[in-house]
């Protein structure tokens, strides 16, 4: 689904929980933490090619 450069950024099946100020949450099917604007950029191109919804989630804060 996402091109070989990516596939160590992009996990399956993640927790938000540990993720979120409260500490609840469901699962991320595909979830990411990127180290540079370059590569969220290549990573939000190829998620919108698949029709995959793009959430960034900031701090957390704001999730439940």
């Amino acid at each position: 689904m996402f091109s070989e450069s990516l596939h160590s950024y992009v996990h399956e099946n993640v927790s938000l929980a540990e993720r979120c100020w409260l500490r609840i949450g469901g699962s991320a099917r595909f979830f990411a933490e990127v180290p540079s604007s370059s590569i969220l950029t290549q990573l939000c191109r190829e998620a919108t090619a698949a029709s995959l919804p793009v959430r960034v989630l900031g701090a957390g804060s704001n999730l439940l």
